[in-house]
């Protein structure tokens, strides 16, 4: 696996982890369970195990 496909992945994982925080801040209930959603589909294909923000 390339550097630069886990560095994308990582950012991904910043990036929508950073975007549930807000979704949560606003009551924005949808938009949370979307996050939570892409959260696991980049976790999927990690090598490390998936731990779930709260």
């Amino acid at each position: 696996m390339s550097s630069s496909f886990r560095d994308d992945r990582d950012a991904a994982l910043t990036s929508h982890t950073q975007a549930l925080a807000l979704y949560r801040e606003i009551g924005a209930n949808l938009g949370e369970a979307n996050m939570l959603q892409a959260i696991g589909d980049v976790q999927q294909f990690q090598d490390d195990p998936p731990v779930m923000p709260r």
